[in-house]
């Protein structure tokens, strides 16, 4: 994305050929990125000074940060590589100065998309947040580093909680039908019997 003129340009690397590219022009969309990702523009300097101080001012909203770029050697050309990346769905505003002054070309756009976050993490469940982050959809919850669904969740929590109360009430029950019959329950050493003999009189008659 270089201009071949005699200012500053910056242009976004494409893929790793090294060959020069028509650069972006003001205000336009110079690249795509997902939320939590970062791209790489490439910024030519057509004068090739010795030194040059490339930064861009990143501005997310009313959040604003610099990035510097840092000075690679190409085909002999005066190259310079920058990274940026965005949190939040939207537009991004990249004000490139070369020296402390915007060039022409600037500023820029750099549009951010929603986060796959399917395909980053391997979690189908996992949607992406406001800000960038993987968190779980909302019919599901974390475990383990995993998103589970509700769906699966109660069923494996309920069905062992049935069956355990099942066992207590059975237990409960058998309990007190024991208790119940120990009411009747004696015991063969618990027996006294009295000889009928004992302290009685025999009486009967003489003819």
């Amino acid at each position: 994305f270089a201009k071949k003129s005699g200012s500053d340009v910056f242009a976004k690397k494409s893929g790793s050929g090294n060959e020069r590219t028509r650069g972006c022009s003001k205000f336009a969309v110079c690249g795509t990125v997902e939320q939590g990702h970062s791209i790489t523009f490439r910024a030519i300097d057509n004068k090739e000074r010795s030194t040059l101080d490339l930064r861009v001012n990143v501005l997310e909203g009313s959040v604003s940060r610099t990035v510097a770029a840092r000075r690679i050697e190409v085909c002999g050309t005066h190259v310079y590589e920058f990274d940026v990346s965005g949190s939040r769905v939207g537009v991004l505003i990249l004000e490139v100065l070369a020296g402390g002054e915007q060039i022409p070309e600037s500023p820029l756009r750099l549009e951010v998309t929603t986060r796959d976050c399917a395909q980053d993490t391997g979690d189908d469940l996992r949607i992406a947040s406001e800000t960038g982050e993987c968190v779980c959809e909302g019919n599901s919850v974390e475990i383990g580093n995993k998103c589970i669904p509700y769906s699966t969740l109660l069923p494996s929590i309920l069905v062992p909680l049935a069956c355990l109360a099942a066992v207590v009430v059975y237990l409960y029950v058998e309990y007190k039908r024991k208790q119940a019959d120990s009411v009747w329950a004696v015991k063969s050493d618990e027996l006294v019997f009295v000889d009928p003999r004992a302290g009685h009189v025999w009486t009967g008659t003489t003819r």
